[in-house]
This record gives structure tokens, C-alpha cells and sequence, in this order.
């Protein structure tokens, strides 16, 4: 594998993300031709009542969220169901048939009771998901409930272990794991 240096990085995550720093695009992206799919999707995006999730598909999702926020959409959270109870993440196999999702929390009471997590629990029966997650703010937790398994960890470990994997392509097939933590 190529190692990727910080500042590799860095400078590539600037040259794609240049409002971040200035507000506003540099000269390079707004000589660009407007992609012929940004005014739906941005549509899309923007709509409040949007009951179903937005997938963009093909190799340049990150530049189409890009260009989304140059264009200053407002987005919407995706609700999926009754009751306002909202899932954060899903991951979806190829065939978009989502494999486990993810209710990001900034509380520890679940931990001991996560069967509070509704929304997430309603999920996950609903699509018959063997695997969910729960961000904590800092403990780590596993339990099985109605036969899912809710793994739980700290919002900041779970964000550092898969950017971590990310930056370095392994995502694929990884099995996600800290030594001596049975969560």
C-alpha cells in the first residue's frame, strides 16, 4: 500500500473542501461546468419533507456534497418513520439493502438500557439487521436485544477508528476491534 503522508492529506482534503477555510469556492471550481445533476439532487436535499433517504451513487459522491454546499443548500435531516424517530447512518450493501446502522448519541445511559434506543431498535427489526451501532460519550457497550446486537462506544473512538481506516482504504471488509475492549 502507498503510504499517504498528514500533509498529502491535508492539502487534498483542502484542495476538495476550499469553503471550509474562505466560505467560498476558489477559481479553479467555479471555472468548472455545473454538473447537469446538482439542481435535482439539490432539490432533493432541500426539501423538509423528504421521507426517504437521498443516495447519490458513482465515484464522485464527496463532489457532489461539495457542490451542494457551495450552492449553500439547506439540508434536511432524513427522517425514515413514524414518530420522529430518526436513524443517523445507514450502511447500505451494493444492492442499497442497508447491512447495519448507526444512532449517534452523546449520553452513556444507553449502555444499560439500550432498548431505549427506539428508533434505532425499530430499524433494525424492520430490515432484519443482525448489527447495529450507538455512539456513547464514553463508555463501550454489547448487548443483544430481540436478536440484534447493539454495539456501542464512544462517539470520538468510533470517529477516530473508522476515519482512521478510511484515510487508509482498509475499510473493505474490516472488522472493527480494540484490543481488551469486549464491546
Amino acid at each position: 500500500m502507498k503510504d499517504v503522508s498528514n500533509q498529502q492529506i491535508a492539502e487534498h482534503l483542502k484542495r476538495l473542501n476550499t469553503w471550509w477555510e474562505d466560505g467560498g469556492a476558489d477559481e479553479a471550481t467555479q471555472a468548472l461546468r455545473p454538473r447537469a445533476y446538482l439542481e435535482p439532487v439539490r432539490r432533493l436535499l432541500q426539501d423538509p419533507n423528504l421521507r426517504r433517504a437521498v443516495v447519490l451513487l458513482g465515484p464522485r459522491r464527496v463532489g457532489c456534497t461539495r457542490s451542494a454546499s457551495m450552492k449553500g443548500a439547506q439540508l434536511n435531516y432524513a427522517r425514515w418513520g413514524a414518530d420522529h424517530r430518526e436513524v443517523d447512518m445507514v450502511e447500505l450493501s451494493p444492492a442499497l439493502v442497508p447491512t447495519s446502522a448507526l444512532e449517534i448519541k452523546w449520553s452513556d445511559q444507553y449502555v444499560q438500557r439500550p432498548e431505549g434506543l427506539e428508533g434505532l431498535m425499530r430499524f433494525a427489526r424492520k430490515n432484519h439487521l443482525a448489527q447495529v451501532w450507538a455512539t456513547t460519550r464514553s463508555a463501550f457497550g454489547k448487548r443483544t436485544v430481540d436478536g440484534t446486537e447493539i454495539r456501542q462506544w464512544p462517539a470520538a473512538v468510533l470517529a477516530f477508528h473508522y476515519g482512521g481506516r478510511a484515510v487508509r482504504g482498509r475499510l473493505a471488509g474490516h472488522s472493527a476491534a480494540i484490543k481488551g475492549i469486549e464491546a
